[in-house]
């Protein structure tokens, strides 16, 4: 991560990703000119090894099988590759084109996140998004955070 990034966001609870396309993919790895239109997974975890709560921005592509499919990968993902002991919460807004929002609570975070998102449920607002449930986590039976 940038040191001016890291330095920005010293002192908060809750950080959001929102690069252009969403989560680092096979096709801009680092290294590569296109890596900058992606957040990289490294950053992801040094974040929440600072003890950030995350927020990540993911747009849906056309391949890749169908939108659930593309959460439940990138789901699978986020737990692998940042070590998360359960999968996060995943919206998606279908307003225009299709994006899911990744919640990646920090431990300190995960029952007001849980209960926001319970929240958002019975909000008006909640017919605008689509909340991809999943109780699949490591070794457990525990619903998503």
């Amino acid at each position: 991560m940038v040191a001016s990034a890291a330095a920005a966001v010293k002192g908060t609870d809750l950080v959001f990703a929102d690069p252009d396309n969403g989560l680092e993919t096979k096709s801009a790895r680092e290294g590569q000119a296109r890596i900058i239109k992606y957040v990289r997974y490294a950053d992801l975890q040094q974040l929440r090894a600072r003890g950030h709560s995350l927020v990540i921005y993911h747009h849906l592509g056309r391949t890749g099988g169908t939108h659930p499919e593309q959460v439940a990968t990138l789901r699978s993902g986020l737990v692998d590759r940042l070590g998360l002991e359960r999968r996060p919460a995943a919206l998606t807004f279908r307003r225009g084109s299709a994006r899911t929002f990744f919640i990646v609570p920090a431990a300190s975070h995960e029952e007001a996140s849980r209960e926001r998102l319970d929240a958002l449920s019975q909000t008006a607002s909640a017919t605008a998004f689509d909340r991809t449930p999943d109780v699949e986590t490591k070794g457990s039976s525990q619903s998503e955070a």
